[in-house]
């Protein structure tokens, strides 16, 4: 009767334990239930050291990717092909995300920094139809709006070059909401960094018409942490 409640116990994940405690038939003996009580005890504890040794790989791997992000770019190593160049100059259009994000890295050089989400995120949206709109956005961010900032022009003003594609923060329905709060926060260098000024390309809520961009100006440097999809919202409903 142990080894039965235990296999059903155990064939819950990490993620999501049993609804309830496992009882024994009350046929059992005390024997039986001590030892069932004692190995869910040690299965309590193994499954919060799991959950803690995910948080820590998921640390490492996101602080490992910055590096490499961050190696590239300053190696020259992203690879635009003229393929892409081509594409950039005769048919943005046909760019995908990560290809735009190529371009502006490459031709914009330490005015921007794209963090490891952003290029998965441009890389989940590689369908998306508008791409000559959104490197038109991005060179206006990276080479108008910021060195205006940068000169002391205020952001009211700034602003200007995008007209009602640019919000300076999310509303407070958003910001309050624990997970589309979470949906908006990147690793930075190994550190959890909330993202809400952001551009936007269409309001559809899939990868392929719609776009958001959510950046922070710092230390006068573009930093994008994200390139893809619309973000949740609260419903209207």
């Amino acid at each position: 009767s142990v080894q039965l409640e235990w296999n059903a116990y155990s064939e819950s994940t990490a993620d999501t334990p049993p609804v309830s405690a496992p009882n024994l038939s009350t046929s059992a003996s005390v024997e039986d239930k001590e030892i069932l009580s004692l190995a869910m005890d040690e299965a309590a504890a193994l499954r919060g050291e799991l959950l803690e040794a995910r948080k820590v790989i998921h640390t490492l791997k996101s602080q490992k990717e910055a590096r490499e992000s961050l190696s590239a770019q300053a190696s020259g190593k992203l690879d635009l092909s003229p393929d892409v160049l081509r594409k950039a100059v005769q048919a943005p259009r046909d760019l995908t995300p990560g290809e735009v994000l190529v371009y502006l890295s490459a031709i914009a050089g330490e005015r921007v920094r794209f963090l490891p989400s952003a290029w998965r995120s441009a890389e989940d949206s590689k369908h998306f139809e508008y791409s000559d709109r959104l490197i038109a956005m991005l060179d206006k961010l990276v080479f108008s709006y910021a060195p205006e900032l940068a000169s002391g022009v205020p952001d009211s003003e700034a602003r200007r070059h995008f007209g009602n594609a640019y919000s300076a923060k999310e509303s407070e329905t958003v910001t309050l909401d624990a997970s589309m709060r979470k949906e908006r926060t990147f690793q930075l260098d190994g550190v959890e960094q909330l993202f809400v000024r952001h551009l936007s390309i269409g309001n559809d809520p899939g990868a392929v018409r719609g776009m958001r961009v959510y950046f922070e100006i710092m230390d006068g440097q573009v930093v994008i942490a994200y390139c893809g999809k619309h973000l949740s919202v609260v419903s209207s409903n």
